[in-house]
């Protein structure tokens, strides 16, 4: 069951309770002031529903190379929620090497746990098995 929770220009971040995934979803166009001062806050809000051990599924296919400002956020946001219970997340990359660089360098600072891909259901059948090899691990 899919809750939105979060609606700003830049982004949408949802929930789906039962699967125990969030779901980030970058819109088109340039990240405003607005934006960049919400989404620490908003990760907190969310990653506070969720229970342990959740995934994320992170479509950025609209990912545009990105200001120093901007670039910091990011990776003080996805600290926050590898230390804060992440299982593993899912990223639906852009097809733009100089972004995925740029972007992939934040990830590896950050120490999140991903694996990239280009298509969302694949994504998504990826985090149910890891979600599938813990349940049977327990």
């Amino acid at each position: 069951m899919i809750t939105r929770c979060i609606d700003r220009k830049k982004y949408t971040i949802s929930i789906d309770i039962v699967k125990n995934r969030i779901y980030f979803m970058l819109h088109q166009g340039k990240w405003e002031q607005e934006d960049i001062n919400y989404l620490l806050s908003d990760w907190k809000e969310v990653v506070a529903q969720v229970q342990n051990n959740f995934t994320i599924l992170s479509d950025i296919r609209n990912l545009q190379i990105q200001s120093p400002t901007s670039d910091k956020i990011h990776e003080e946001a996805q600290r926050y929620v590898a230390e804060n219970g992440l299982l593993r997340i899912a990223r639906v990359i852009p097809n733009n090497d100089i972004v995925n660089l740029q972007f992939g360098r934040i990830v590896k600072r950050s120490s999140m746990p991903n694996n990239d891909f280009y298509d969302v259901e694949e994504a998504e059948k990826y985090l149910d098995r890891i979600v599938e090899e813990l349940s049977q691990r327990k």
